[in-house]
């Protein structure tokens, strides 16, 4: 898993270095139930986030939850489901808003391009310490 992590970091360095952006929209990971991936998810949240530390963006990344994803791309919550959206109605969604018209595969692809909309337009969370 090491060099899974040294992976991660590399590579998103390095995008960090040719991409150069303004703003850095990261979806803060929440685990409603108990999932056995949660302590990989959060390492990896580590790794991304020491990467931008060593490229000097600290001050701008901006943190959103996957709701503020969600109503950034105007899907609304689902009654009953303590406030989630269905998660099959953000890529029908995203296509639209980017006029893209081929599937948008994984559906973490989709989620990735509603946080950077969320980011761009005005959705701020609280910065993660």
């Amino acid at each position: 898993i090491g060099n899974r992590f040294n992976t991660i970091y590399n590579d998103f360095k390095s995008l960090l270095e040719i991409l150069k952006p303004d703003l850095i929209g990261i979806e803060t990971p929440v685990f409603y139930k108990p999932n056995t991936n949660a302590s990989r998810v959060l390492q990896a949240f580590g790794v991304i986030r020491l990467a931008i530390n060593h490229s000097g963006y600290d001050d701008e990344v901006i943190y959103i939850t996957q709701e503020q994803g969600k109503k950034a791309i105007g899907l609304s919550q689902k009654k009953g489901t303590g406030g989630s959206a269905d998660k099959s109605g953000v890529e029908p969604l995203v296509r639209k808003i980017f006029g893209i018209t081929e599937k948008i595969s994984p559906d973490d692809a989709a989620d990735g391009l509603a946080i950077a909309y969320a980011v761009q337009n005005g959705f701020r969370s609280e910065k993660v310490a």
